[in-house]
C-alpha cells in the first residue's frame, strides 16, 4: 500500500516521493521471520543428528537386555 491521504488531505507528489523512499526501508518483520526459519532449520538438523547418533546406541544397549516375562514379576 501507499499513502494517498494524510490528515484528510490528498498526498501531493512531493509527499508521495517521500512515501516511496520509506518503501526502501528494511522490513524488520520479514527479516525476523527469515531469521526464525533459519534457526528452526538449524535446530531440526541438530535434532536429527543427535537422533541418528543416540538411537543406534540405545538400540544396541537394549539388544543386550533379556526380555522380562510378565509372569515372572511379583505383585506388590
Amino acid at each position: 500500500g501507499r499513502i494517498v491521504k494524510r490528515d484528510g488531505k490528498r498526498v501531493t507528489s512531493e509527499q508521495s516521493a517521500a512515501a516511496k523512499r520509506m518503501e526502501n526501508l528494511p522490513d524488520i518483520v520479514e527479516e525476523q521471520h527469515r531469521s526464525n526459519c533459519a534457526r528452526i532449520d538449524y535446530l531440526e538438523a541438530q535434532i536429527a543428528a543427535l537422533r541418528d547418533e543416540v538411537c543406534p546406541q540405545f538400540k544396541k544397549a537394549l539388544a543386550d537386555v533379556e526380555p522380562v516375562n510378565s509372569e515372572d514379576l511379583e505383585e506388590g
